[in-house]
């Protein structure tokens, strides 16, 4: 009855939402370069006497509208999505985690444009006028408490024209679609610039390392001639002014430092009476605890045979003794 009830529960809610997305209403979330303003019926009012809100309508943000319109005809000029990031984060633009005063990423990703981020503003159909709501659902990965995003197919999708909420005009943004698709099949072609999808994660230290400095990750950032070298990439993403740390790291000595710390650490002989002695001390625990469990069990005995004796020698003295006797 319980899941039943949520399960109902989340059909009426997502009918909810549904209705407020129909009428122009915000339906949950909110993008960069809106601002939530509520809406109240001035005819009618609630229970405690104040006016009924019948909504949120989203309207436009100028600065942050300011900002996407920069990106989008940067975007358009030829700039990448990793020189629109530094510029931003050059001038300190807050990005829009920042602006909408979000909790910190639960992965650990700081502040500051990405050029991730940059792509999701360039996507978004909204900036054009077009407002698309339940295009995904988030499903609990069973047995544990991460979510993973659903996308829901196409006919389910409700679609409105929103000339209020337009910011991009159609002319620039269909240029910088159309760049879009060219560099994506680029990107796509392993013998092009950039890396395919399958040449990631191919050295030894992929993923490993971290920058003292954001803790952010070191990837290889640098392949002059034959030397490669481990640098940040929060850095090397976002600009200096999100990380300082500018250090780059041969691959080779990075490489040999660490199997050197894993061989003396695993495989000396100091290491393994190391191993051995904690586990050892590990189970040592165990191990008393059986111990005087037997001395107890040989104690209970000696007392047993004790007794024996002693009934023997003295004749017939228990009346415990008798009375077992006489049932035989």
């Amino acid at each position: 009855m319980d899941s039943e009830y949520i399960r109902e529960l989340g059909r009426k809610t997502h009918r909810g939402l549904e209705g407020q997305a129909l009428h122009g209403f915000s339906a949950g979330g909110i993008a960069f370069g809106y601002r939530r303003e509520p809406l109240y019926d001035g005819a009618a009012a609630d229970r405690d006497g104040h006016r009924r809100r019948i909504g949120v309508r989203w309207v436009i943000e100028p600065a942050e509208a300011e900002i996407i319109r920069e990106i989008y005809r940067l975007y358009a000029s030829g700039h990448g999505l990793a020189a629109i990031a530094l510029a931003l984060n050059a001038r300190k633009v807050p990005c829009p985690r920042q602006a909408k005063g979000h909790r910190s990423r639960h992965d650990g990703v700081g502040l500051g444009w990405d050029a991730s981020s940059v792509r999701v503003i360039l996507m978004n159909a909204l900036y054009r006028g077009h407002a698309v709501w339940n295009r995904s659902r988030w499903v609990r990965v069973p047995g544990t408490r991460r979510r993973h995003r659903v996308p829901r197919p196409e006919s389910e999708w409700i679609v409105l024209d929103r000339p209020d909420l337009r910011i991009i005009e159609d002319v620039l943004w269909h240029e910088v679609q159309e760049r879009r698709t060219r560099v994506r099949s680029r990107y796509d072609a392993t013998r092009s610039f950039g890396k395919s999808r399958t040449e990631y994660g191919k050295y030894l230290l992929s993923g490993l390392l971290t920058c003292g400095t954001c803790g952010g990750s070191m990837t290889i950032r640098t392949t002059t001639g034959t030397t490669q070298k481990y640098g940040c990439t929060r850095r090397w993403r976002r600009g200096p002014s999100i990380c300082t740390n500018s250090i780059l790291v041969r691959r080779d000595v990075a490489e040999a430092q660490i199997a050197g710390l894993l061989r003396d650490k695993l495989y000396s002989s100091s290491a393994i009476v190391d191993k051995v002695n904690g586990r050892l001390r590990f189970d040592a625990p165990t191990a008393d605890a059986g111990r005087r469990r037997l001395v107890d069990e040989r104690r209970r005995v000696g007392q047993q045979l004790e007794r024996i004796r002693r009934f023997i020698m003295d004749g017939d003295t228990s009346p415990k003794v008798r009375t077992w006797l006489g049932r035989g």
